[in-house]
């Protein structure tokens, strides 16, 4: 329990929390900017307000809290997955139509799952579209970059060996959108942010999305925000190593020099959580929601920088379909989002979920199509092991 002692009076082995918002950390809507960067001043000590990305990621985090705007923006995402099925006869068109004129669940997939209709990867492969031309996936890794993590090898799923980069074993840098299964640890800034991988997250859970965060920077290519950066390059940003503040310090020798030191294991927060990824606010009865209440010193929101907030919008519901309007400028992404929340959901609650390390071990139901691991890095060990795999898709 940290007693926090007064200055000139620690002692080696005391501890103190340092909680800026205690547990009101709560980033409100329609934040201005200049609010966003005094909350960021604040709960991140570690980012200067001279860093070349604090004016980025205060436009940014101002926008995410406003809703219109938001949504405004995803336009561009919805009006290219229109065209997709209006001229240019996309694969799922006809489903699609079948589902606006009478919605219900009306197939399943190759593996036997339930779907409302085959989408044939109509909003990866949008997502994917915008994604591409921005940078995001290159897979550019920084000259002075190290990778200390572990890597699971192509094709043999068994092994582990330490690498300091993927070349070191003979790898090329991996490219494209990986898939997560688990909760990574230091791979999510160091790999994830730090090299650029927008990511598909099935794990995440039906309420968050597997896409939530692929549309939430979506929104923000196209919204002409008068940024300094290149998207990619604030998202690389953000797995620096000013991104994060420790809560629970200790006072302890380390590097030759006694002060406070971050406590091991600490409760701790980032600046991805306060933008991208704050708890829920409330729940649907308007009381404190169960995350925020287990978690008090997260950030938390009911706006855009909440992923459950914004797949809900999107209609990542299941109401959805009985209240979807054709008019509505999103309708189209909507549909296509719903569809995934429904697939997901079903399999979640019926125990059919497979999981990620299930769908490449195992032969896949179509002998045409084979999936191929490029790359797996490893994060964890044991059953709380997570994993970050890249693949190809081949069909003959």
């Amino acid at each position: 329990m940290a007693h926090n002692p007064k200055p000139g009076e620690e002692k080696v082995g005391d501890t103190k929390d340092v909680q800026p918002y205690g547990t009101n950390f709560l980033v409100t809507d329609d934040m201005p900017e200049d609010a966003v960067g005094d909350m960021l001043k604040k709960a991140f000590p570690l980012l200067k307000t001279d860093n070349e990305f604090f004016a980025d990621l205060c436009r940014i985090g101002s926008f995410m809290t406003h809703k219109d705007r938001v949504k405004a923006a995803l336009k561009p995402l919805n009006d290219y997955l229109a065209d997709q099925i209006t001229n240019q006869q996309h694969a799922a068109r006809q489903g699609f139509n079948q589902f606006v004129q009478n919605p219900q669940i009306r197939a399943t997939n190759v593996h036997g799952e339930p779907v409302v209709f085959k989408t044939h990867k109509l909003l990866s492969g949008a997502l994917n579209h915008f994604e591409t031309k921005e940078g995001f996936g290159a897979g550019v890794l920084p000259a002075d970059y190290k990778l200390m993590e572990k890597f699971w090898i192509s094709q043999g799923m068994t092994g582990f060996a330490p690498s300091p980069t993927w070349e070191a074993k003979g790898m090329s840098v991996p490219k494209g959108v990986p898939v997560m299964e688990g909760t990574v640890g230091a791979s999510w800034n160091q790999v994830i942010l730090g090299q650029g991988y927008q990511v598909k997250d099935p794990g995440a859970g039906v309420f968050h999305g597997e896409y939530t965060h692929r549309l939430q920077w979506n929104a923000i290519m196209h919204a002409n925000l008068p940024l300094d950066h290149k998207a990619v390059l604030i998202y690389k940003a953000l797995g620096s190593s000013w991104v994060g503040h420790f809560i629970e310090k200790v006072w302890m020798e380390k590097n030759g020099k006694t002060q406070w030191w971050a406590k091991q294991p600490s409760k701790s927060y980032y600046i991805w959580q306060m933008i991208f990824d704050a708890t829920q606010e409330k729940g649907t009865d308007g009381s404190a929601s169960q995350a925020s209440k287990s978690n008090p010193h997260l950030p938390k929101s009911m706006n855009y920088t909440c992923p459950e907030v914004l797949n809900r919008d999107l209609g990542g519901n299941m109401n959805y379909s009985k209240t979807m309007n054709q008019t509505d400028p999103l309708f189209t992404l909507k549909v296509l989002n719903y569809v995934r929340y429904v697939k997901r959901g079903l399999l979640e609650n019926t125990g059919q979920a497979h999981s990620v390390r299930d769908r490449f071990t195992k032969p896949h139901p179509d002998p045409n199509v084979k999936k191929t691991i490029t790359h797996v890095l490893a994060d964890g060990t044991g059953k709380d092991e997570a994993m970050i795999i890249w693949y190809v898709t081949e069909r003959t």
